[in-house]
Formats: C-alpha cells, structure tokens, sequence
C-alpha cells in the first residue's frame, strides 16, 4: 500500500475523483514531459478517412480513469459566490472497481453524514440524515447541485464515459483531441451535450464545457490542472467547476490518499450509507 499526502487528484475527473498509486515522492511535469501509462498510450485507431476513431478516444479516458483496484482520500471543497461570499465542505471518497463509490460529509458539522452511494449499473442514493431515509437520484435529477457546490451529484457519481455518451471528434490540435458527447439517453442525462478536451498523450481531460437544452453556449466549465506523474499515472492535483451564469467556482483538492487496501463491498452498500 502506498499513501499519498500530498494531494493527488482527479485523472479529469469530471469522473469525480480518480487515482493511480503513486511513488512516495511525487515529480511535478510539464505537460511535454509526462509519461503515459500503457493503458491510455496516447494513440488511438483511425477511422477509414485516416482520422481519429471517437470512440477508441473515449475508451481511452476510461481507461485513463480505471487506474487502482480500491481507494479512500479526503476532499476539501471551497466554493466562492461573485459577491465573494465562502462556503466549505470536506468529505471523504472511497471506490472501488470502477462502479462503486461512495462520499460522505465529515464537515462542517450540520452537514455531517450526508451522503452520495454510486452502484452498479448507473444506481445512485443519496442519504439525508435530517430526513432518516436515503432517496434514489434518477434521470435529470443528477444535475441539482450537491450541497451548495458548483459539483452536481452526477460529476462526484460519474464513472465513465463510454456507456452514457455517443462520442464525436469536433477538433483536434498537435496536443488535445476536442469530443462531443451526445447522451445516449437523453431522459436520463442533465445536460444536452458534453465537450471535452483530451490530451493526446496520456488520455486525461483537462476540460468539460456542459451545454444544457437550445443552448449556443457552455453553462458551466470543469477544469482540471497541477498535473504530476505518480510512477507513470499522470494525475491533476486541482479541479475547478464554474457556473458561467452565476460566477460562481468550487474548488476541489485532495490529501490523505490510500491506495489498494482492499475496501470491503459491504462499505458500498446503503445499509453503510446510513450509518
């Protein structure tokens, strides 16, 4: 088992949190520098037309994202309103596999215990201790905030994309391929359409732009930075959501990160979720 506590954060996340283990020193890269790992090499199969295949790209974020068997970590969570008014969160993430996850409130106190519980086959809970009951979280509802953040309940759900999404190469540069999303169940989705920007070399996604119904432009932005290589994973330390109609922004950072321990199934269970 290897312990980081330095902060090792979201792979894009917009899949909300991934990591990979990592050495007890980590190394701060420059984008040109970092080493892929063998599962997101960079490369992609091309379509007839000589162009990229969109959907071996997005194949290769979720496997970007599929890094550890299990992980715990601590998320402290700062979201600024344009008035300037602060409010903190702080939880505690474990997953296990890459369909189960579970998050929980430590802080601050009146918030204690809530808690999101992501399983199998796109099931999500969430648990109100003030209500007594756990609640599934279906369809359009995925999208309300959670808790006063700029983070919905589907990007600290969210697992992968090659599922949900029908994917489409927009644009590409020497760097980054630029894919559209197109929900395969639009019913069941909160946003209309998806943009992602993925790095060419390792399959991480430094951007997310939603658009919601008959909207020309983004109504809020994910951002991913501070990447750093972790024994050849490439993880980003930093993970901003902005709402770019209220100007408002959440900061997600991680500590205490503890890989591969070998969390139990009986901790991804709603019998757990409402202890």
């Amino acid at each position: 088992m290897k312990v980081l506590t330095s902060g090792c954060f979201l792979a894009m996340a917009l899949c909300f949190p991934v990591f990979a283990m990592a050495d007890d020193s980590p190394e701060t890269t420059s984008d040109s520098s970092v080493v892929a790992d063998d599962s997101a090499d960079g490369s992609a199969n091309e379509s007839a037309d000589g162009s990229p295949d969109a959907t071996e790209i997005l194949k290769g974020v979720d496997r970007a994202l599929s890094i550890a068997e299990d992980f715990r970590a601590t998320i402290e969570l700062v979201t600024t309103t344009a008035s300037g008014r602060t409010e903190e969160r702080t939880m505690t993430v474990a997953q296990k596999g890459q369909h189960q996850r579970l998050v929980q409130l430590t802080g601050p106190a009146r918030l204690r215990g809530v808690g999101l519980l992501a399983k199998d086959e796109g099931q999500l809970y969430i648990y109100l201790p003030s209500f007594g009951r756990i609640r599934r979280v279906a369809g359009q509802q995925r999208g309300e905030p959670f808790l006063g953040s700029n983070f919905t309940q589907d990007d600290l759900s969210r697992t992968e994309f090659s599922g949900r999404f029908e994917p489409e190469l927009a644009d590409e540069d020497s760097e980054h391929w630029t894919v559209h999303l197109t929900p395969n169940e639009p019913d069941d989705e909160p946003y209309e359409h998806l943009v992602i920007k993925v790095r060419k070399e390792d399959h991480q996604v430094p951007e997310i732009l939603f658009f919601e119904d008959g909207s020309q432009e983004p109504t809020r932005r994910l951002t991913a930075s501070d990447f750093r290589r972790e024994d050849n994973q490439v993880l980003a330390h930093t993970v901003i959501v902005e709402d770019l109609q209220s100007e408002s922004r959440s900061v997600a950072k991680l500590s205490d990160v503890e890989v591969n321990t070998g969390l139990s199934d009986s901790l991804f269970t709603r019998r757990y979720l409402q202890r």
